[in-house]
């Protein structure tokens, strides 16, 4: 399995939001795993606990990927830690490792250009105690300059590298490095303790997961 592999990568002008574009063709059952949705402008993204997500139209990464884990619910957290690792990795290629994760699954350029640069929202199907579907919306800063005024104090990779970037190649870039930590989730490897050694400020910020 690739993610966004050939024809399971869809590009979509215009969403209100990649993970509803996403949970619709779920129900509709006209998905696969690994299918990836990436639009070129969202009118209503989301983010953790509501916010929402501001990208001007094709000048960011902003796409969902679906997963199928058929893992017990209580794997969920190490399918967080996945993803997130996953996406750090993917900025410390670019930036170096002055990128971090900010609890729960921000990523953070830490430093004197401190800023956010990516976030996640997870969206689990369970039944019977059995996650069955996820949905991973991730929206990552590319070539973006100028934002609104955040306390995230948003950045983006063209303003810490003076690099434009070519957006849909770095986003089936930034698929491998999911999929490479997702595959060592699916094989039962524990990624905790490598989350925890990019978390920002690896306190008690990071509450316990039983993991």
């Amino acid at each position: 399995m690739l993610l966004g592999d050939g024809n399971k990568f869809v590009i979509v002008e215009e969403t209100t939001s990649t993970n509803d574009e996403l949970a619709s063709l779920i129900k509709q059952n006209s998905s696969e795993e690994g299918t990836v949705i990436f639009a070129l402008k969202q009118t209503n993204a989301r983010g953790m606990r509501g916010n929402s997500w501001n990208s001007k139209p094709g000048e960011n990464i902003t796409m969902s990927i679906l997963l199928t884990p058929n893992a017990d619910v209580q794997s969920q957290f190490e399918l967080d830690f996945a993803i997130a690792v996953g996406v750090c990795k993917f900025a410390r290629n670019i930036l170096g490792n002055g990128v971090y994760i900010k609890w729960p699954n921000d990523i953070y350029n830490i430093g004197s250009d401190f800023g956010k640069i990516s976030g996640i929202l997870i969206e689990n199907s369970i039944e019977s105690r059995t996650i069955t579907h996820s949905i991973i919306g991730i929206g990552f800063n590319v070539n973006q300059t100028e934002f609104e005024p955040m306390p995230t104090n948003p950045k983006s990779l063209r303003m810490l590298t003076q690099v434009k970037f070519d957006v849909i190649a770095l986003a089936k870039q930034l698929c491998n490095f999911i999929e490479i930590e997702y595959l060592k989730y699916k094989s039962g490897i524990l990624l905790k303790s490598e989350y925890l050694g990019m978390l920002y400020r690896n306190d008690s910020a990071f509450t316990s997961t039983g993991s």
